[in-house]
């Protein structure tokens, strides 16, 4: 026994060599077996698919995303929706206050892709890859009509101010160089849409927004006006991660590519389209409509209106608001019937076809009877502008308008009260006070504002001695039997609240 530990030690070094020379051939025997049964490494689009989620960073704003009562909306969320969908996933939004932490998102993997209206720079291309161009936007200095529109930035007599840290700033410190006299100031907690409205009500001369947002909300302010542009057009895009893998972008590419222009020309013609208040055109087609359209549909609001307890015009004058009286019209949300219902708020309400003007004004009754029952505590008029924003908003959203009227001092049953403070709810200062957060309150505001002008038109035409003109009825209009009125039990409030608040 005590030979072997010697005989093993002298030849060692012969058994250490020779193992010395084939660790080579050992390590490459051991990479080849591992590449034999270990899948490659999936590229990005396939770990999107595979874990069934793709991650969108975006922002609440009227140009990207923001909820509505009939749920979700927006440029970019209704894109990015049907982008997931392409892929065969679900979205998941990671909402964010700028687009600043959009990008930051897309870079600390937080999101795959930042759909958020970002404007593509030669700055931003050093560390993101982004996606095909979806609008070109320039800048805009923006003033009231009635004050003197400036021909140029030298011309400016007033207070300028624009959101810290964004491209306007950058784009008049710019400007500052050639005209040493520009002075402006930052808000720190205001944004865009904030300084939209207090130019709009006065409180501030000038502002520069993107074009595409200065369009939406033109719309809803009539007295802003764009004095020139600041900027040449600038593409917006998406923006994806740098990487050498790129195949998400790629599918991004061909998504696009292959999207109907139809569908595009649609999405911004209803998200950026310049459709102003009711106009002149618009009161000489509603009394075309009146004529001939409102004939198949008045008994039903009739019938409806006095089973829930209503006015039957204030019932028709949403109806024309919603679908102009189209029992079979549809939004691109799924949204559709002469009273535009949701999916789950016509099964909520016992409607089991939308397109059927009798379920659907049936349906719409029911809705509203449920808002004004919400508030009974709150007196005529007041009452009735509080349950058509809630139709249009969502009561959420309304119920905190009330508590912000609260924090502002104003008096939470008062419309005139209220409606000043719309505009808050997109404002990120005062929405994240919120329980229900963001919200287009200016849009409620132009809705209230449209459906109370339809009603007082209908009413004129009603109370006078055009109440029964000699009707010509629209033959494309198929009609279904009159209805069997559908009462509402109580007048007790709101017991379930409706659904998408």
């Amino acid at each position: 026994m005590t030979g072997t530990p010697t005989l093993i030690l002298r030849h060692l070094p012969g058994l250490l060599d020779r193992l010395w020379r084939a660790l080579p051939f050992v390590l490459a025997a051991a990479l080849l077996a591992s590449l034999m049964t270990c899948s490659p490494p999936q590229d990005l689009v396939s770990r999107v698919m595979a874990s069934g989620t793709l991650r969108v960073a975006t922002l609440n704003s009227p140009t990207t995303y923001y909820q509505t009562s009939s749920g979700a909306s927006g440029f970019d969320f209704e894109l990015a929706q049907h982008f997931a969908e392409s892929l065969g996933v679900e979205l998941e939004l990671v909402v964010v206050d700028s687009h600043a932490a959009a990008l930051q998102a897309v870079a600390d993997g937080k999101a795959h892709v930042a759909a958020a209206g970002i404007t593509v720079t030669d700055v931003a291309r050093k560390r993101f890859d982004f996606g095909p161009t979806l609008q070109t936007v320039r800048a805009e200095l923006v003033y009231r009509m009635g004050t003197p529109k400036p021909a140029s930035i030298d011309d400016l007599d007033g207070t300028l101010m624009v959101p810290r840290g964004t491209v306007h700033s950058e784009r008049l410190t710019e400007l500052s160089e050639g005209h040493p006299n520009l002075v402006w100031g930052e808000a720190d907690e205001q944004e865009a849409e904030a300084l939209l409205y207090a130019v709009e009500q006065g409180d501030l001369r000038y502002t520069v927004a993107n074009s595409t947002l200065v369009a939406v909300h033109q719309r809803y302010y009539p007295r802003l006006r764009v004095a020139f542009a600041l900027t040449r057009d600038q593409p917006l895009a998406w923006a994806f991660r740098k990487s050498l893998d790129t195949s998400l972008v790629d599918a991004a590419e061909r998504f696009f590519e292959e999207l109907p222009e139809a569908v595009m020309t649609e999405l911004l013609a209803r998200h950026f389209g310049n459709g102003g208040p009711l106009d002149f055109v618009s009161t000489i087609t509603l009394a075309e409509h009146i004529k001939t359209r409102l004939p198949a549909f008045r008994d039903y609001f009739e019938v409806e209106a006095e089973a829930q307890g209503l006015d039957w015009r204030l019932l028709a004058a949403i109806g024309y608001q919603e679908s102009h009286w189209n029992p079979r019209a549809v939004s691109p949300t799924g949204v559709r019937g002469l009273m535009m219902l949701t999916g789950d708020t016509a099964t909520f309400l016992g409607v089991t076809d939308r397109e059927d003007p009798a379920q659907s004004i049936a349906g719409g009754a029911r809705y509203l009877r449920r808002f004004l029952d919400h508030f009974e505590d709150v007196s005529e008029p007041d009452r009735t502008w509080l349950a058509l924003a809630a139709y249009n908003l969502g009561l959420g959203h309304v119920l905190d308008l009330r508590d912000l009227t609260d924090m502002r001092g104003g008096n939470r049953n008062r419309w005139a009260d209220l409606r000043k403070n719309l505009p808050l709810l997109t404002q990120r200062q005062w929405h994240t006070k919120t329980r229900y957060g963001y919200a287009r309150g200016f849009e409620a505001l132009h809705y209230v504002k449209s459906v109370r002008t339809y009603y007082d038109m209908l009413v004129w035409k009603t109370d006078t001695a055009f109440a029964r003109e000699p009707e010509v009825p629209d033959d494309n209009i198929e009609l279904t039997p009159l209805p069997t009125p559908t009462p509402t039990p109580s007048r007790s409030p709101l017991q379930v609240q409706p659904p998408l608040l």
